[in-house]
């Protein structure tokens, strides 16, 4: 079991939060993770995105996998002037993880993370913890029990 998803576990259990795992075929983007996940929506898929400022410090960003993120808004929060997204080398050298299967929670460097509470009106939320060919289900109200204080945003 590679460390992310060790890590993954272990946080999970150290804070009694239940989970259920599936195995499926590799999946790449929140499209492909409902289908597999046999969801109507990626509403309940946690999109796990680096982000980079212009002075190089990464940034994580949790979104409702149907659902751009608002860069914008992050930067202005984040006092940037503006953001790109990781590249792929970049994305696995914080993490931890390829892109595609970065976790929201566990990843080998803490990152200063945002949450669009928009996860937190499902019941249930899914995310890779850290393989493609493996999905994570937890209660959204747990989620907030194992980040480490997300700066929400809408």
């Amino acid at each position: 079991m590679p460390y992310i998803e060790k890590n993954i576990k272990r946080i999970l259990a150290e804070k009694n939060i239940e989970f259920e795992e599936f195995q499926h075929e590799a999946v790449y983007t929140s499209e492909q993770a409902a289908r597999v996940r046999g969801l109507k929506s990626g509403r309940e898929v946690i999109k796990s995105m680096i982000f980079k400022t212009e002075t190089g410090k990464f940034i994580l960003v949790l979104n409702p996998g149907d659902r751009k993120v608002d860069t914008k808004k992050i930067a202005k929060m984040e006092n940037a002037k503006h953001l790109s997204i990781a590249k792929p080398e970049e994305v696995e050298k914080v993490t931890g993880v390829p892109i595609g299967c970065v976790a929201p929670f566990g990843l080998k460097t803490k990152l200063k993370t945002y949450l669009n509470e928009e996860l937190l009106e499902s019941e249930y939320l899914y995310f890779n913890p850290g393989s493609h060919t493996k999905t994570l289900e937890i209660r959204a109200a747990d989620l907030l029990q194992v980040l480490e204080n997300p700066i929400k945003f809408t």
